[in-house]
């Protein structure tokens, strides 16, 4: 700081190239630190240099392990409302993932290939809440989940329509899960299209990033409410 202040003063403009400034604490002055104006260039082009390497590397590094994502569907209403800005992290490796993550992942596999382009062909993204892991078995019986013949607590979970509206999302006959692959679910549980339906299991290496922390949408903040009203039911 002390640098960046001699160099917008008159004094250093002023400096001819032999002219020196030295450093003095109260007192004392230290005749051993003599700087001329040629010195307190290349120490300003050093800071520079370390300051743009500093930045560069914390971009590099926020650009590989962080991704900003958008909620533009209603599938994790009430916990992701439509609009909100999601702070996404890179996953490393299969041990980074467990049951509840919210993650982002490509829909499309070798399962569902003949559905590509009604899910986008790979360019849109879902996020959805991991809900079975490799090698589990898992099946829905009247809105329960049940992993390994266990029933899961989800209070996250909503069904906003009547259970005899849609008896077929409501269960799912037992299956197991591939190793190296994933069950999603979206929280909404009755406007979600997950590995329920044709989406299927989704393999490690189509899972992209897991959530860190969300933002309320801008208009949430304005208007002091979410829209989620309008994505259950």
């Amino acid at each position: 700081m002390v640098f960046f202040y001699l160099l917008r003063s008159p004094l250093y403009t002023t400096m001819n190239d032999t002219a020196y400034l030295t450093l003095k604490q109260g007192d004392t002055v230290y005749n051993d630190k003599k700087f001329t104006k040629k010195d307190i260039s290349r120490i300003r082009n050093k800071m520079l240099i370390v300051m743009l390497a500093t930045t560069l590397v914390v971009g590099l590094a926020f650009y590989y392990l962080f991704t900003i994502s958008y909620t533009v569907s209603g599938s994790m209403v009430p916990t992701l409302s439509v609009g909100e800005i999601n702070v996404m992290r890179h996953v490393f490796g299969p041990s980074d993932l467990h049951r509840g993550d919210i993650v982002l992942f490509n829909p499309v596999t070798e399962y569902n290939a003949d559905i590509a382009d009604f899910l986008g062909n790979g360019k849109d993204h879902y996020i959805k809440r991991l809900i079975g892991l490799p090698g589990e078995t898992i099946r829905i019986q009247d809105d329960i989940v049940y992993i390994n013949g266990e029933p899961l607590v989800e209070p996250y979970a909503v069904y906003p329509k009547e259970r005899t509206e849609l008896p077929e999302d409501r269960n799912m006959e037992e299956i197991t899960i591939p190793e190296g692959h994933y069950f999603f679910m979206g929280d909404n549980r009755d406007n979600s299209y997950d590995s329920r339906y044709g989406v299927g299991v989704i393999p490690y290496n189509n899972i992209d990033r897991k959530m860190v922390f969300h933002f309320t949408s801008l208009s949430a903040l304005i208007l002091g409410t979410d829209n989620d009203q309008y994505f259950i039911g």
